[in-house]
């Protein structure tokens, strides 16, 4: 059971607070130079912390997996899952936060091995819930068009941010 909450007021982004590199966090990295068969394997791009609220201490992490399937005329698909946690919350300050976190535009941003952007990925939510009915994360498992150079580049770079808007509820 996922309720949505998806603001689509859009005003300008900014903060783009960290990149994450893989090479320090011990998780698994994909071929670069595979087939695009193996390409269609989930990889682990690593975590991010960031702390997008004014006014309010903790922090949100966010992980990244993707994956490449091939199409026609050059036309791959990026696959990316993002699963967002809140950091050092009390389980009565959980599900209150994740909510508030789910008002803010989050926009994921790959990047190449020469740390050139290789487009904005809009990330729209839905709620993680346990089975009481508890929100306790937020996720997201979709896909957009990329084709398989870049992909392979951003594989070998390894690299990616998290930037959102700086206005709205967000920050209210």
């Amino acid at each position: 059971m996922n309720a949505r909450i998806n603001p689509r007021k859009t005003v300008r982004r900014c903060l783009i607070i960290a990149l994450c590199t893989g090479v320090a966090l011990g998780q698994q990295r994909g071929s670069a130079s595979g087939s695009p068969g193996s390409l269609s394997k989930g990889t682990n791009m690593g975590k991010l912390t960031i702390r997008p609220m004014v006014d309010d201490t903790h922090a949100a992490t966010f992980s990244l997996w993707t994956s490449w399937l091939p199409g026609e005329n050059h036309k791959g698909v990026f696959r990316y899952r993002v699963v967002v946690a809140g950091e050092d919350l009390a389980p009565s300050e959980e599900a209150s936060y994740i909510k508030q976190l789910n008002t803010c535009q989050f926009t994921l941003t790959p990047y190449d091995t020469d740390s050139f952007k290789i487009r904005d990925v809009p990330l729209k939510f839905d709620f993680g819930v346990t089975q009481d009915g508890t929100v306790y994360q937020l996720q997201t498992n979709e896909l957009a068009q990329m084709d398989l150079t870049e992909y392979r580049s951003f594989l070998a770079g390894h690299r990616w941010i998290v930037s959102w808007d700086i206005s709205g509820k967000c920050h209210s």
